[in-house]
């Protein structure tokens, strides 16, 4: 090893040149000093993407006459309705006792579709059923407490069809109870079933006299 300065001979563990003094600098030092990784920009840290509001569900357009029924319920509850997209429908909640003293949690699902007929109209039934033991929360049902879905569909005329559905009985449940209703907003008159169940026969009547007092407005 050699002094880089005067080029005297060094011993190979020399820190400094024994003639001139100057700092030894080993082959490794230079070659880090030349290294063309040492000199470049470090990485620069990337910030995390910044979260995007959720995009907002759009309510479809409401008919005036729609649109004053939702209102009338809204205030009738004294609570906002609930856009349910999936549904296409707008939904309420409220609880009352039954005559045997059962807490009935019901749930109220609008929708606005004048072309819903037979077919459309079960199946918009069941799937507002389907939400509300989905969504129910509390005791098992059958212990003092159960479930009530009002499944309404708002029509300007009753579609026949439709109104053929709603005259049947509806499916049983385990302490909970179906009711499609159809309300036909000319006129103001609500349609729903009318048949008499072996089933539940007191809990429905009590059932349908509050469809009567929530709904008919």
């Amino acid at each position: 090893m050699f002094c880089t300065n005067c080029g005297t001979q060094l011993n190979e563990d020399a820190k400094f040149c024994h003639r001139c003094g100057a700092p030894v600098i080993t082959p490794q030092a230079t070659a880090q000093n030349h290294d063309p990784a040492r000199f470049q920009t470090p990485p620069q840290f990337q910030t995390q993407p910044q979260f995007q509001a959720q995009p907002q569900f759009q309510t479809p357009p409401l008919s005036p006459a729609f649109s004053q029924y939702l209102d009338r319920i809204s205030m009738g509850l004294n609570q906002k309705p609930e856009y349910v997209p999936e549904l296409n429908c707008y939904q309420f909640y409220c609880e009352r006792f039954s005559a045997a003293l059962a807490k009935m949690k019901q749930y109220i699902f609008i929708t606005e579709n004048d072309a819903m007929d037979f077919q459309g109209a079960q199946a918009y039934s069941q799937a507002c059923m389907r939400r509300a033991l989905n969504i129910y929360k509390g005791l098992p049902r059958g212990l003092q407490t159960g479930v009530v879905a009002y499944n309404v569909i708002c029509q300007s005329h009753a579609n026949p069809s439709a109104c053929q559905f709603i005259q049947q009985l509806p499916d049983k449940h385990m302490a909970a109870f179906e009711m499609p209703i159809i309300m036909e907003l000319s006129s103001k008159n609500l349609f729903y079933c009318t048949k008499l169940p072996v089933w539940g026969l007191a809990m429905v009547k009590g059932i349908r006299k509050n469809a009567e007092k929530l709904l008919r407005v």
